[in-house]
């Protein structure tokens, strides 16, 4: 009885040591993380969207060579966005990107890529032009901020710096936030 225990004890052994060196030696198949989760569930190709005043005239518009909704995280990507401020008594702002990201909540737009804000001239209105990259729109404050090199020009003046706010609503204004430099000339 005691050479059968050995035996069968002896057995195990080897069965288990094997069954350690196949799955030390096997092969293990590859787990991949699910992409089905961020997967559009809307799009639309030469996307516009008005926003209007209480009086029923048009406060700001997004326009876009394409839109991509994605259900999981609710943001959205734009292909070529053009972002339009209107404003009753001044040329409307208009700011153009490569690329465009809108937060879930619809609150804030990162423009990414280069970056054209464009203001045309008016009656006592100069013509403003801003090169940036990568800018946070926030449509509701309508309001635009980055932490990049941006450049204005309005005329023959030239004005550069690192960071930028620009205010689109009632007080136009545009701030470089450091390294500010600056090349005024007479018209």
């Amino acid at each position: 009885m005691k050479k059968q225990f050995w035996v069968y004890g002896l057995l195990t052994l080897i069965a288990f040591s094997s069954w350690l060196i196949a799955d030390r030696i096997m092969p293990k198949p590859e787990v991949f993380p699910s992409t089905a989760s961020h997967r559009p569930d809307s799009f639309s190709e030469q996307f516009t969207k008005t926003v209007m005043n209480l009086d029923g005239t048009p406060k700001h518009k997004l326009t876009a060579e394409s839109m991509i909704h994605f259900r999981d995280d609710k943001s959205t990507e734009l292909k070529k966005p053009i972002f339009v401020f209107f404003d009753d008594d001044q040329p409307p702002w208009t700011v153009r990107s490569d690329t465009g990201l809108v937060s879930s909540n619809g609150k804030s737009i990162l423009l990414g890529g280069n970056v054209f804000i464009n203001r045309p001239a008016a009656p006592g209105v100069r013509r403003i032009d801003i090169i940036t990259k990568n800018l946070t729109v926030k449509p509701k404050a309508n309001t635009a901020e980055t932490e990049e090199f941006a450049e204005l020009t309005s005329r023959s003046n030239r004005i550069s710096g690192t960071g930028l706010d620009v205010n689109f609503g009632q007080i136009k204004k545009v701030t470089l936030h450091s390294n500010v430099r600056g090349k005024y000339e007479k018209p």
